[in-house]
């Protein structure tokens, strides 16, 4: 499997490239012991006090006089599924929440843990000090987004409720439309707020007034804003089949996006069947995407898809470009299926894998197995087997 930390993993263990003190060492995992003084450990990193661009954390390698005693002791597959689980629902409760990367590697032929901190631009963050620390309530809000800072107090988002219900004026009084588009008109310069409004006026059917809410977003709304505003503005056309204007729409936010909206304007692209588009903005969300597992595993989709594409048209050094393309696409796979991520999302991937494996011409038993831990994982998926019957009918058939 391909690393996606930016130093080897000998290099890390042995400090060649970084100091030591953005190192730190853990022997074995236990979640009431080894977490706490991981979780801390990582929310300094991010907290990057000392301005040393963050740090790593290695879990399943002990330390000795501050260096790492080798060979180390290693991780079982699942105490390392188990860290990582842990950590990500952590982090993400740390007040702001926070995304560590995270790796499994192999280091002397043991399994062992990575965890790369960078410094955060959301920071401070802080964590909690134990199993006893528990969140206040209003943090439990902003998570569950009832609730969101706005200048330094937590305000309602009752908005949201409106998008949970087939009939979602139940949850509001009868001028609950009105009471969101009068904060708007109030407030045009909000991002929330025109975004929430493009969402309304789509769910309306009134395509035109959604139109107007982004233009005088996009004339009066700060630039930083306007991919995310854009992005919401795409899919409502999306929605209501006005292909040409989303794509020409989508076009123009090229270079100008941040990293999450531009993941967010990739998987548009893919709904607008823009293959080359949605690769361009998946590279450009660069390490946003290394923690995400559905947008990995559509950039891994899109990387297969014009694979495909240069196979049919066989233009100039296709061989080599179908090849590159397939192995980046294995890469990214492969980093879905050690995501914590649902039974589903790991099932496809393993079947995306199965179809890659197949084009890469590896061992038949490697095709068999991935398209094996797809229907483990999927059972009820009948496209699977059909999908591996068909490769075994294919290589029974090839001549000896």
């Amino acid at each position: 499997m391909i690393s996606i930390l930016p130093i080897a993993i000998g290099s890390l263990i042995r400090d060649r490239s970084i100091e030591s003190v953005r190192v730190e060492f853990k022997a074995n995992w236990s979640a009431d012991v080894t977490g706490f003084q991981v979780l801390k450990t990582l929310c300094a990193f991010a907290n990057d006090y000392q301005n040393l661009n963050g740090g790593y954390v290695v879990i399943g390698v002990a330390e000795s006089e501050g260096r790492a005693r080798l060979p180390p002791a290693g991780l079982s597959s699942a105490e390392i599924e188990s860290a990582q689980r842990w950590i990500r629902g952590r982090c993400r409760a740390m007040q702001p929440s926070y995304e560590p990367i995270m790796s499994p590697e192999v280091l002397e032929g043991r399994d062992v843990l990575v965890v790369w901190a960078p410094a955060s631009e959301a920071r401070p963050h802080r964590a909690p000090d134990g199993p006893d620390d528990e969140p206040d309530i209003s943090s439990i809000y902003r998570r569950m987004r009832i609730t969101t800072p706005v200048n330094e107090h937590d305000a309602p988002r009752n908005v949201g409720l409106l998008f949970f219900s087939d009939d979602p004026e139940q949850w509001f009084p009868e001028d609950a439309y009105q009471r969101v588009l009068q904060s708007w008109q109030a407030n045009d310069t909000s991002a929330v707020l025109a975004a929430e409004m493009i969402r309304l006026h789509s769910e309306r059917h009134e395509l035109d007034e959604a139109g107007a809410v982004f233009t005088r977003f996009d004339d009066r709304g700060p630039r930083a804003a306007v991919p995310n505003v854009a992005n919401t503005w795409i899919e409502a056309l999306l929605d209501h089949g006005r292909t040409d204007e989303a794509q020409r729409l989508l076009e123009q936010l090229a270079g100008s996006a941040s990293a999450q909206d531009a993941v967010d304007a990739a998987i548009l692209a893919r709904r607008l069947h823009r293959p080359r588009t949605a690769h361009r903005y998946f590279q450009q969300a660069g390490e946003a995407i290394q923690a995400d597992s559905r947008a990995l595993h559509e950039f891994a989709q899109t990387k297969i898809q014009l694979a495909q594409d240069a196979f049919r048209k066989k233009q100039r050094a296709w061989r080599s470009v179908n090849r590159r393309l397939l192995v980046e696409a294995r890469g990214l796979l492969e980093r879905v299926i050690q995501l914590d991520a649902s039974p589903h999302r790991h099932a496809w991937a393993w079947r995306d894998m199965a179809r890659l494996l197949t084009w890469l011409r590896v061992p038949a038993n490697d095709v068999e197995s991935a398209f094996r831990n797809a229907i483990r994982l999927l059972p009820d998926e009948p496209r699977f087997p059909q999908e591996l019957q068909r490769f075994r009918d294919r290589q029974h058939q090839r001549p000896l």
